[in-house]
């Protein structure tokens, strides 16, 4: 007969899911681009009218230093979130937590759950996960960028990509987890898109 008392002490799954998913979350949601904007010494950039404040924000104020630094950090929360509860547990549990550092960045509870588009996060978990379609989807991403000077552009192309890149080089455990997010990426990007689409959406200055 099992023991009662030690049956209760040990971590049930459903633990370990929602500790993952909870930690990818809370890193998720940490802000660097307000971080990087408050601890300059250079005069902060407002916030758009949404109440957001994003990389391409800083770039648009000529803190390209900034904003890079924000970008690196961004990227840094999709790949720890993969990365550290894969090497503790297994890649379930690091795809777990990068879904959930995804929806941290998108709806930060540090921010008043007002965050980005995901396209960082999205691309440092694919760089812990599967390095060369990382690489495709960076190179994609840059030069359509390049090309038509369109963030939201860039990272719409570059998401959608990124599925088929996995199926080519036979990456089926991620296919659902970054086809997901690609749609995510898409639904977040809607009113860009529309803004695009219009002539209204502004061109970023390299």
């Amino acid at each position: 007969m099992p023991d009662f008392h030690t049956a209760q002490l040990l971590p049930s799954p459903y633990d370990s899911y929602a500790i993952a998913l909870a930690f990818g979350y809370l890193l998720g949601s940490i802000p660097f681009a307000r971080m990087m904007n408050h601890l300059s010494h250079a005069e902060e950039v407002p916030e758009s009218p949404d109440g957001k404040l994003r990389v391409l924000d800083l770039l648009a104020a000529g803190h390209r230093g900034l904003a890079a630094m924000a970008l690196a950090g961004d990227i840094s929360k999709g790949l720890l979130a993969a990365a550290l509860p894969s090497a503790t547990w297994d890649i379930d549990m690091g795809i777990l937590s990068a879904f959930g550092a995804f929806l941290g960045h998108l709806y930060p509870i540090f921010a008043k759950f007002r965050g980005g588009s995901g396209i960082a996060p999205y691309f440092g978990a694919l760089l812990w996960f599967h390095p060369q379609s990382a690489l495709i989807m960076g190179l994609v991403w840059l030069l359509t960028l390049l090309v038509t000077r369109y963030a939201t552009l860039a990272s719409v192309v570059a998401v959608v990509l990124v599925p088929f890149s996995l199926i080519a080089f036979d990456q089926w455990p991620y296919i659902q987890l970054f086809g997901g997010l690609a749609a995510l990426v898409i639904v977040r990007n809607i009113s860009n898109l529309y803004r695009l689409i219009n002539g209204h959406e502004p061109k970023v200055t390299l």
